[in-house]
């Protein structure tokens, strides 16, 4: 078991000077509160960790499957645009008193080889995987966040971090307009099959952050609306690959309704 610390991160208030750090006094919130807001962005500063990780692997697999340039173009931009957002949690978290250590396995950030599928195809699974589920899932949590934050620097973070996850859940869907007339019923179908290991991979995404702790405007909703948002967007999600032909296949896959309760 490895800890995510996030002293590798530097200083971050030096780079980033537009964003009002001053506004966030430890200070002047409730213990708790400042408790729940550091666990909380230190843990996201580790999604967007591993997010970095994932995306860094998907712009290798494309570049492997020769996709053309204009979609790995554009995905190449995006592992520097989650490390930036690692930098800006790692500096809300650190306002709030100070990030926590989180505990992790290595093993856990390595996306699925998928043997025996040609480099188009596994690069296709991946995309399907981080962008399809991953990013539309985190997007439309960011979202419900922001709604909810009043605190100016959570809010300016947050900002930025739902511009750049839009851009990334709309690459999703023009990768998969360009290959859909490519796939095969057997490769559709074998995409479907995965989506029983894509959405188990999902599930800690869908965790009701911080620890069930009550929404204080520090960036994160109420846990009743996290569990909506989790619930319809995995409807929504999984309708629309369907539309491309890629359906789940096993009976034994949790529900959108289950991940966003359990």
């Amino acid at each position: 078991m490895n800890v995510f610390s996030l002293a590798f991160v530097g200083d971050v208030e030096a780079r980033y000077p537009e964003l009002p750090w001053a506004s966030l006094d430890p200070a002047t919130l409730a213990p708790d509160a400042c408790a729940a807001a550091r666990r909380f962005w230190s843990h996201n500063a580790f999604s967007e960790h591993a997010s970095a990780i994932a995306m860094a692997e998907v712009v290798a697999a494309l570049g492997r499957a020769q996709v053309p340039p204009e979609l790995w173009r554009r995905a190449c931009a995006f592992p520097a645009q989650e490390l930036v957002h690692v930098e800006l949690c790692a500096g809300v978290a650190r306002r709030c008193g100070g990030a926590v250590g989180i505990p992790f396995e290595p093993g856990a950030l390595e996306l699925p080889l998928h043997p025996g599928l040609l480099p188009l195809e596994r690069a296709t699974a991946l995309v399907v995987r981080v962008f399809c589920l991953g990013e539309a899932m985190s997007l439309r949590l960011l979202a419900g966040n922001l709604r909810a934050t009043t605190q100016p620097l959570a809010r300016a973070v947050l900002m930025r971090i739902v511009r750049d996850e839009a851009a990334h859940a709309r690459f999703a869907w023009a990768y998969l307009d360009w290959i859909a007339p490519r796939l095969s019923a057997g490769e559709r179908q074998r995409l479907g099959d995965l989506l029983a290991l894509d959405l188990a991979a999902l599930a800690p995404l869908t965790d009701v952050p911080p620890d069930g702790a009550p929404a204080s405007g520090l960036g994160w909703m109420a846990a009743a609306r996290w569990s909506a948002i989790v619930a319809r967007t995995l409807d929504g999600v999984l309708a629309r690959l369907a539309r491309y032909g890629i359906c789940r296949r096993s009976a034994d896959v949790a529900s959108p309704r289950d991940l966003a309760t359990g």
